[in-house]
């Protein structure tokens, strides 16, 4: 009786190795630094299609200035989210300002073009309304925006 359990158990374990989606559970991609397009994958294996319609989530920075080499609160307020990518950058460009400490719970800092650049989520837990903290840049690099 043991082996055809054995068996639905390991035909079970490789049927869904071969479903789903592929989630970036651990944080987003070093392919999304850029982009801010985590590429997440259907079960065909297809590119998940960008979100066309209005965010429910607002990026709301702690102040409307910054100092060189100073920090600054940034608040991501929303519903419940499990996956996030955080940059600061200077508007129209691609590359991340400053760096980002204190990682809360759930997240973590993470290397986009410099270590700390991006915070990104650790795991695929429930986060709503987290407080990040962000480093300006030292020299000051003009307007920022955060991503």
């Amino acid at each position: 009786m043991a082996a055809p359990q054995v068996v639905s158990a390991v035909l079970f374990l490789v049927v869904s190795l071969f479903t789903g989606c592929e989630g970036f559970g651990s944080g987003a991609p070093s392919g999304a630094c850029t982009t801010m397009q985590p590429g997440h994958l259907d079960s065909n294996n297809a590119t998940v299609s960008a979100q066309t319609s209005t965010s429910p989530y607002s990026i709301v920075p702690g102040a409307t200035t910054y100092t060189a080499g100073g920090t600054v609160s940034v608040e991501i307020r929303g519903p419940v989210f499990r996956g996030f990518l955080l940059q600061a950058r200077r508007p129209g460009m691609t590359t991340p300002v400053g760096s980002f400490s204190d990682a809360p719970n759930n997240t973590k800092l993470t290397t986009c073009t410099t270590a700390a650049s991006s915070m990104t989520h650790a795991n695929t837990e429930a986060k709503e309304n987290i407080t990040l903290t962000w480093t300006a840049p030292s020299p000051a690099v003009g307007n920022v925006q955060f991503v």
